[in-house]
Formats: structure tokens, C-alpha cells, sequence
């Protein structure tokens, strides 16, 4: 099995354009060269997550199981994302209304996060069901 794949192409992307986006993007945020910022535990543990429950809902590629994976990796994403941006204390107070705060000022975004995950999802679903198309019409042949 491969699955490992999945996690260095993740996390190896992830790192990358973290120290792309800390050091050249956000570079007058930080004082020197950063690799990780106060909310990247929260990026790298919700995409393990994701992940995880992906290969656990998707035991076999469908619609159900792709619109089912998506909405959790949307989910997942958003509850710990905006956790690790409470824990950081940065943006909003430590406090039980900063929380409340931090996953309210988070929901437009939510939103955005939600249809922009199933049009890629059904893109690449669709890409998948070409190529098995295409894979089992070459074999007949």
C-alpha cells in the first residue's frame, strides 16, 4: 500500500507553502525567517484528520462517498483551523466569547470553503470516471 504518498504530498506541500507564505507573502508579520506560525499545528493536524476520515468514509470512489468526504474535510478543517487561531491569542481573547467570536467571524469563509471543496471534488470525481471510462473501453478493445 501507498497511503503513505498521501500524507508526504499533504504535508509536503503544506510545509511549503507555509515558508513561502510566512517569508514572502506575510514576511513583514514576522521578525526573520519563519518556518511555522502560531496557528500552523492547526493546519497540519485538521489535513491528518482529513485524511484519516477521508480513507474512511471512501472505501469505494462514488458520488455518496466524495460529497460525504468533502463535507467532513470542510468541517474538520474549519473546527480546527479556527481553534489553533483562538489558542494563538492573536486575533481574539482567550475567553469562552473570544471563542465564540473566532467561529463566527470564520463562517462566511466556511461558506466559501464549502462550495469551492465540492466543485474540485466533483471535478476531479469526474476526471476519475472518465479515466476508469476510458481504462475499461481500452481493455475491451
Amino acid at each position: 500500500s501507498r497511503k503513505w504518498v498521501a500524507y508526504l504530498i499533504t504535508f509536503g506541500g503544506l510545509f511549503l507553502s507555509d515558508v513561502i507564505m510566512n517569508n514572502i507573502v506575510y514576511a513583514h508579520v514576522f521578525d526573520g525567517f519563519v518556518w511555522f506560525d502560531a496557528t500552523s499545528w492547526g493546519r497540519y493536524l485538521s489535513y491528518g484528520l482529513i485524511i484519516l476520515t477521508s480513507a474512511l468514509i471512501v472505501k469505494k470512489v462514488s458520488v455518496k462517498s466524495t460529497v460525504a468526504s468533502s463535507v467532513a474535510a470542510v468541517a474538520l478543517f474549519f473546527i480546527v483551523s479556527n481553534f489553533a487561531v483562538w489558542t494563538s491569542g492573536l486575533m481574539y481573547p482567550k475567553t469562552a466569547v473570544g471563542l465564540v467570536e473566532t467561529y463566527t467571524m470564520a463562517i462566511p469563509f466556511l461558506g466559501w470553503n464549502l462550495i469551492s471543496t465540492l466543485v474540485f471534488a466533483g471535478a476531479f470525481f469526474g476526471v476519475y470516471e472518465l479515466a476508469l471510462a476510458s481504462k475499461l473501453r481500452s481493455q475491451k478493445a
